[in-house]
């Protein structure tokens, strides 16, 4: 007879098991229905668990729709970019990210807007970009290259031939 009670409290968890499992299914199929249909109802616990945690300053996304940065995270990136770059000229993007603790794809575009104000300047192409601070300011004047004595030479040759 051992083997028959051994049986029947086997059985008796099984049964417990399953009424517990389909009465939390219920309770969640309840919850959805209620999110679904904008009400309120529902257990704490469950919806603090799907909560969303944001950033100040930043909206939660929504399915379809992204996430913009302001005008002044655009600008605290940059700054951080540009004395990063100061700092440790001649690195890659992926590795001022690692220094900063941000993604490169956030570094993508405070980089180009450094690289249009020209106070960054690139070498090399794709993964081998090097970044490097712009030590001649912000505008163009005075930076064309001067011209050795071997390059006026051919110009006066050419003026002459003409």
């Amino acid at each position: 007879m051992p083997k028959n009670s051994i049986d029947d409290q086997i059985q008796e968890r099984i049964n417990c098991f399953v009424d517990e499992l389909s009465g939390l299914m219920r309770n969640a199929a309840l919850e959805a229905v209620q999110q679904a249909l904008g009400g309120d109802g529902g257990s704490s616990r469950a919806l603090a668990s799907k909560r969303i945690s944001v950033r100040p300053g930043k909206r939660p996304k929504k399915p379809g729709q992204r996430v913009r940065r302001t005008n002044a995270d655009l600008e605290a990136d940059k700054a951080a970019l540009a004395a990063y770059v100061t700092a440790n000229p001649g690195q890659r993007l992926e590795e001022i990210a690692d220094g900063l603790a941000i993604s490169s794809k956030d570094l993508k575009r405070p980089a180009l807007l450094l690289l249009g104000e020209r106070a960054l300047r690139k070498e090399g192409e794709r993964r081998g970009t090097r970044y490097f601070s712009n030590d001649r300011g912000n505008s163009r004047a005075g930076t064309r290259k001067k011209e050795s004595k071997a390059g006026k030479a051919r110009k006066k040759s050419s003026r002459k031939r003409a």
